[in-house]
Order: C-alpha cells, then sequence, then structure tokens
C-alpha cells in the first residue's frame, strides 16, 4: 500500500474537484429532475419520478430539438477530435521550440476569460470591412446571425482541439522522458501551462492590456 501512497496523494486534489464539480451536479441534477421543483422559488419538491421526462418526450419540439443536439454534438465531436489530432501530429513532428509555440498559440483560446473570446469572435464575425471572415469570404454579412451553427461549432471547436492535441500527446507515450534526459514536448507545455494561465489572466499582462483597449 505505501508503495502507491505517492501516487494517491497527487491524485487526491484532482479527485476531490472531479467529484465535487463534476459528479455531485450531475446526481443533483438526476435527482431534481424526478421532482416537481419550481425554478422561481425551489422550495418544498415532491417527487413524481418520470413525470417531467414524460412532458419532454410529449413536447412538439423535441425532434427539432434533438436533431439540433445530435448535429452540435457530432460536429464538434469530430472537429475536436480531428484538429486535436492533426495539431498533435503538427506540434510533435517540429523541433521541441517550435511545438511548444504552436502548443502556445492553440491553447490561447482556452486560457482566455470567455468573455473575450466572445467578444473577438464579435468582431470577427461582423460584416465587411471590420470581420475579417467577411474578408476572407468576398461576402459581408454578420456569420452570427447567417450561419449560427457554423459559427458556434468552430469557436467552440477551436476551443475543444486545445485539449484534444494535449490528450493525443499523452496517449501518444510522449510524456516520458527521453533517452537523452530531455522533456519532452507535451510534459514541458504541461509544466508552464499554470505560469502562463497567471501570467496571461491577470490584469496587468500585456495580453490582457492589448485585448482591453482592442475592444474599448
Amino acid at each position: 500500500m505505501r508503495r502507491y501512497s505517492a501516487p494517491l496523494l497527487f491524485l487526491l486534489p484532482a479527485t476531490l474537484l472531479i467529484a465535487l464539480f463534476f459528479v455531485a451536479p450531475v446526481v443533483t441534477t438526476l435527482y431534481l429532475s424526478l421532482t416537481d421543483l419550481s425554478t422561481i422559488t425551489f422550495r418544498h419538491p415532491s417527487w413524481i419520478g418520470l413525470g417531467n421526462y414524460a412532458s419532454l418526450l410529449r413536447d412538439p419540439f423535441i425532434g427539432k430539438i434533438l436533431v439540433n443536439t445530435a448535429h452540435y454534438v457530432g460536429f464538434t465531436l469530430l472537429f475536436n477530435v480531428g484538429m486535436g489530432l492533426l495539431l498533435a501530429l503538427l506540434s510533435s513532428s517540429v523541433r521541441e521550440r517550435y511545438g511548444n509555440q504552436i502548443r502556445a498559440v492553440w491553447l490561447l483560446p482556452r486560457i482566455l476569460p470567455p468573455v473575450v473570446y466572445v467578444v473577438i469572435w464579435q468582431g470577427l464575425s461582423r460584416e465587411a470591412p471590420y470581420g475579417l471572415i467577411s474578408d476572407l469570404a468576398g461576402t459581408t454579412r454578420n456569420w452570427i446571425t447567417a450561419r449560427p451553427w457554423d459559427v458556434i461549432i468552430l469557436a467552440n471547436g477551436l476551443v475543444g482541439a486545445s485539449f484534444g492535441m494535449l490528450l493525443f500527446l499523452l496517449a501518444a507515450g510522449s510524456l516520458l522522458l527521453g533517452a537523452s534526459g530531455v522533456l519532452s514536448p507535451a510534459l514541458s507545455t504541461l509544466l508552464w501551462l499554470p505560469s502562463a494561465l497567471v501570467l496571461t489572466c491577470h490584469p496587468a499582462s500585456p495580453i490582457v492590456r492589448i485585448l482591453r483597449d482592442s475592444v474599448l
């Protein structure tokens, strides 16, 4: 047992966070879905079993809701997996210095505050001559209102691809130390990522100042 005490100690913080912020909300949501809890008062819920699910299946828009959900999940998953695999292959096939730079660029959407990320996409999808997408496509339109699914999938996919890239690198065994004793690119990325989060998200960081000034 002492052999596994150190690994278990390192896993404990992550396990507690997952249990508190992922498992507990899922269990709570499932329980509340089986009650008639009011979303206005949030008081005195009564057990009704599968009554909410029966009402949901009788909803006239349930078919469209399921199709939209499958469309979003399917295309987002394909984009995340495909782009993540492509980025992992690209960043691991070049010198470590350039591979880390590629990972840093693709990790920026994930470490940026969501509000900043949304504002950037609002600017990119505006009509010409202000929107970059309109300039590249040669058609002036607001792409968020004209093609909402494409913009949502692309914006979410670029965030998910960065995490998928790291997962593919880890799965490939690139966390292991090489024969030369040099840290692998993926391990180097994970080691400097906390520092990058602090430096990037701090209000005084250059990235935050540049984005803030460009928005204002």
